[in-house]
């Protein structure tokens, strides 16, 4: 089960305050090979690899609490309808990931956007920064982390729609009203093509 957190951890490794809700990434908080079982919220889905950075430091530090700084994406139609996936558990997400060493934020969330959906973006706005208790998660096999979360709006200037990096069980446009429940939830007028954001 994949647990986040109601409050803050009671202490160094302790566990004290978490409950079943949803992650943000799956690639950041299992240390569990390709197949095994985590929790992206109340549904369970397949583990995605961690990068060499975050397994160094998992082997370090085990399971206790990681600060990882992530990117999340508004990407819009021509219609003004927004892309979402749906991952193998069943859950919805915007198109997120970590930021790797080196990356500022705004390649991260480019990156992040072509591997999981195909498509080539620019970032044209910052919507907003995410992170402290709500964005907290314990993975399946204990890892815990937080996530503070850069919010952009993209714009799409190429690609295909297709999910490369075999995260996405499907990659639906819905419009912003319609968006359903997301793993990782931000305020849903963010999800407007007008939004101003930060």
């Amino acid at each position: 089960m994949c647990l986040r957190s109601g409050g803050p951890l009671a202490g160094p490794g302790s566990r004290a305050g978490f409950q079943p809700i949803a992650e943000l990434c799956g690639e950041l908080g299992s240390r569990s090979s390709p197949g095994d079982a985590v929790c992206p919220g109340a549904r369970c889905s397949t583990s995605m690899p961690m990068s060499a950075y975050y397994a160094s430091l998992r082997e370090r530090l085990g399971s206790e609490l990681l600060l990882i700084p992530a990117v999340a994406a508004v990407v819009h139609d021509p219609t003004g309808r927004v892309l979402v996936q749906e991952r193998h558990g069943g859950n919805y997400s915007l198109p997120a990931g970590a930021i790797e060493p080196g990356e500022s934020p705004q390649h991260a969330v480019v990156r992040e956007v072509l591997e999981e959906t195909g498509l080539d973006v620019s970032v044209s706005r910052l919507l907003g920064v995410f992170g402290g208790d709500k964005y907290r998660v314990l993975y399946a096999n204990g890892d815990a982390v937080e996530y503070t979360v850069c919010l952009f709006r993209c714009v799409v200037t190429s690609g295909v729609l297709s999910g490369t990096d075999g995260e996405s069980a499907a990659l639906h446009y819905f419009a912003p009203h319609e968006v359903p429940a997301l793993a990782t939830e931000y305020p849903r007028e963010l999800l407007l093509p007008t939004a101003q954001g930060a």
